[in-house]
Formats: C-alpha cells, sequence, structure tokens
C-alpha cells in the first residue's frame, strides 16, 4: 500500500435547525529518498554562490521527504427558512380496490387442544 487514509465522523442534531458535524481524516504518503546525485534543485541565496555560476549552489532536494497530513473538521449547520412538515407515504395500490383483511369463520380455525393435566 503506497497512500492509505483513515477517516472518521459524525452529525448530531442539537436542535431542529441545528446540526453539529465532525470529522477527522489522517492521509500517509509514502516516504521518497532523493540520493545527492539525483538532486536537481541547488540553492542561490546571497552568500551561498555565485548567481553566474549555479553549479556552485548547495543541493536543495536532497534528502528523505515525509508527508503525513492530519485534518479536523468542525462544523455547524443550520437551515434557514420554513421546514416543510412530512407527510406520510402513501399506500401502495392493491389489486381489486381497497385492500381488506379477511374474516375467518368460526369452523375454518385451527382446533384447539384440550389442556394438559397438571403435572405430579
Amino acid at each position: 500500500l503506497r497512500n492509505w487514509s483513515v477517516h472518521l465522523g459524525s452529525t448530531v442534531r442539537v436542535a431542529s435547525r441545528v446540526d453539529l458535524s465532525v470529522a477527522l481524516a489522517h492521509v500517509r504518503y509514502p516516504d521518497v529518498d532523493v540520493a545527492p546525485e539525483d538532486a536537481r534543485i541547488r540553492r542561490i541565496v546571497a552568500g551561498d554562490a555565485d548567481p553566474a555560476d549555479p553549479a556552485e549552489a548547495t543541493l536543495a532536494n536532497a534528502g528523505l521527504y515525509r508527508n503525513r497530513l492530519t485534518a479536523l473538521m468542525l462544523e455547524i449547520g443550520v437551515r434557514l427558512g420554513a421546514i416543510p412538515e412530512v407527510e406520510p407515504a402513501p399506500e401502495p395500490p392493491t389489486r381489486g380496490g381497497a385492500a381488506r383483511t379477511p374474516e375467518v369463520s368460526p369452523a375454518r380455525r385451527a382446533p384447539r387442544t384440550a389442556p394438559r393435566p397438571p403435572r405430579r
């Protein structure tokens, strides 16, 4: 795995119009090791090298580079305007018109078993 990251977050409604969110992210990138012979960027600053001859300047990008990023986010969300009332979902249509509960006649009910005698 070269790059990997972990992200966690949560939102809580603290009032009817106010949400509080918090998130944490950590990202790790692979280390980069630049050898001095592979370095290409030279530092030209006052007293370090002659600007007319950049080859005398010291190397600026040789070394080991590590990159990590950790971010914490805190957010407060407020909903403005009227909050619409939520209407219940309509009943799904049924075949043959309105839904009805079938009635079971007493003759079609399962027979009751006789009670067991008490155990001694």
